[in-house]
Order: C-alpha cells, then sequence, then structure tokens
C-alpha cells in the first residue's frame, strides 16, 4: 500500500486551476480575503491551457478600424456562440477587454504594436481585425504577468 500524505490548509478562498483564469480569479480574491490558495495538477505558470495558447485577444481597441467597438464584438460574440451565450457576461467581456488589456500591461505583459497603437488582426467570426497577440507566445506572455502578481502578494499561496 502507498502511504500518502494529504496537507490541510485552512482558507478563505480556494481556487482550482492554475491557468490564466485561476490566476486572475486568485488576484482579485486577494483584495478582500485575508487568504487565497491555488491548487493545480501542474506547475503554476506552466499547466492549463493558457501558457500554450498561440492565439490572441480579442479586444475591440478600433485600432485597425475605427468602426469596431464593445457592440460589434458583443454581436460577434453572440453570434459565435450560437445566442447561447449568457448576454450579461458576454457584455462584461466585450466592455471590459480594453481595460483588462491595460491591466495585463500594467503587469509586465507586452503585446504587438505598431506606433504605440495595438497591431490588430483579422480572425473568423469578427467583423473588423480586433485579435491582438504577443508574436506566438500570446498565452506565455499572459501568464508571466500573472504569475508575478501572484508571487507579490503574500495572501495568495
Amino acid at each position: 500500500m502507498i502511504d500518502v500524505k494529504i496537507k490541510r490548509v485552512k482558507t478563505d478562498v480556494l481556487v482550482i486551476g492554475g491557468g490564466g483564469s485561476g490566476a486572475r480569479a486568485a488576484i482579485e480574491a486577494s483584495k478582500y480575503v485575508d487568504s487565497v490558495h491555488l491548487v493545480m495538477k501542474g506547475s503554476f505558470g506552466k499547466t492549463g491551457c493558457t501558457p500554450i495558447a498561440l492565439g490572441g485577444l480579442a479586444v475591440p481597441f478600433g485600432h485597425a478600424d475605427n468602426r469596431d467597438n464593445w457592440r460589434v464584438h458583443f454581436m460577434d460574440t453572440l453570434i459565435g456562440g450560437g445566442l447561447l451565450n449568457n448576454q450579461r457576461l458576454v457584455e462584461i467581456l466585450c466592455k471590459e477587454a480594453p481595460e483588462r488589456v491595460m491591466e495585463l500591461e500594467k503587469w509586465g505583459c507586452a503585446f504587438d504594436r505598431s506606433d504605440s497603437k495595438y497591431y490588430q488582426r483579422q480572425l473568423g467570426g469578427h467583423s473588423y481585425p480586433r485579435t491582438i497577440t504577443s508574436g506566438d507566445k500570446t498565452g506565455r506572455e499572459m501568464m508571466f504577468g500573472l504569475v508575478y502578481q501572484c508571487e507579490i502578494r503574500k495572501n495568495v499561496h
């Protein structure tokens, strides 16, 4: 029989998953509680889908086409989801995307730019070019900033 030692911890918030969503949830929770614990199968910053994501983020900055805005992004997302999406969550996603990208940059993530504007690519399902990238390592770049933010917070474990 294998002897397994189980570590028990007391925490205010338990986040399951150490990818981009889990890291961001831990950062947000750390503002409101004394103790946040992240649990994951692999190494933090290297586990989950985010670190291996090659694509980009759909953000309606309108740098490539000034007709783009959160409302157009909202409709594209609803249509792409076959109208099965939670419309309130899609609205939050589309409205907050620019602010979240600027937050990631403040935390150390670097996205491709040209003349101080984001380089925005056209991808399927989008009415206008709105996908921003960090070369072919967008997910890894995002995790760099998210992991750092978790590490500097004394209440995230």
